[in-house]
């Protein structure tokens, strides 16, 4: 999978992938390796964070959509047009609470309307710890509402940020399917920092910068 470089748009427009998971399954770390090849702190992201993302010369929109937005409702603007989900687990978690927390966000994930009939990587992240892997397919099999997947259209992939393997295959995998449309529209001016926004969530101010490069306004919409 070809990764490009993420510019600095005021208004992008896209393909949208939105990621999702449990605080601490590495969806900002995959975000940031795959869209600009630099490690950020293991810090969980407030609000969410966008990059451009270039998949075999096509480019999408990435959305690592933090886990603390837990209300559907509020995060409708981020969710709308998404062409695709990837659901990132910590396959070397076994904290019990974050093992429900994961299966009831994945819940919400599957009956969302704005999910329904797209792809959906599931991605068992954090393979490098070999020797405390709790999470595999045999657990997600069981345990997980694949059965009301939509269409039954989903993949579960291995990867590991660390090492840098497997990273590239859901995004190749989703690249390759049969991708709905996307209604873009044109994004609303965003407010000033620090002020939230009309979706009563507060703006995230902890994007990594590099290379003088910008990351996309958290608050702007395809």
């Amino acid at each position: 999978m070809g990764c490009g470089n993420s510019h600095s748009i005021l208004e992008p427009k896209g393909r949208k992938i939105i990621m999702m998971g449990a605080i601490g399954s590495g969806k900002t770390s995959i975000l940031y390796q795959l869209t600009k090849k630099m490690q950020v702190p293991a810090i969980p992201t407030v609000g969410h964070n966008a990059e451009y993302l270039q998949i075999n010369k096509e480019k999408f929109v990435l959305y690592d959509v933090g886990a603390r937005n837990n209300d559907f409702n509020q995060i409708q603007h981020l969710l709308e047009s998404a062409i695709a989900l990837v659901f990132m687990i910590d396959a070397s978690n076994s904290n019990v609470q974050v093992f429900r927390e994961s299966i009831d966000l994945f819940h919400q994930c599957v009956k969302c309307p704005y999910f329904q009939g797209i792809p959906v990587a599931i991605c068992l992240n954090k393979q490098d710890m070999a020797e405390n892997i709790y999470i595999d397919e045999d657990v997600i099999m069981k345990n997980y509402p694949l059965d009301q997947i939509q269409g039954g259209n989903y993949k579960i992939f291995k990867m590991s940020y660390k090492n840098k393997t497997g990273i590239d295959e859901p995004f190749d995998w989703i690249q390759g399917q049969k991708l709905k449309p996307s209604n873009v529209k044109k994004a609303p001016r965003s407010p000033k920092r620090g002020q939230g926004n009309q979706y009563g969530f507060p703006l995230s101010t902890e994007q990594p910068q590099s290379n003088g490069s910008k990351a996309l306004p958290e608050t702007q919409d395809i």
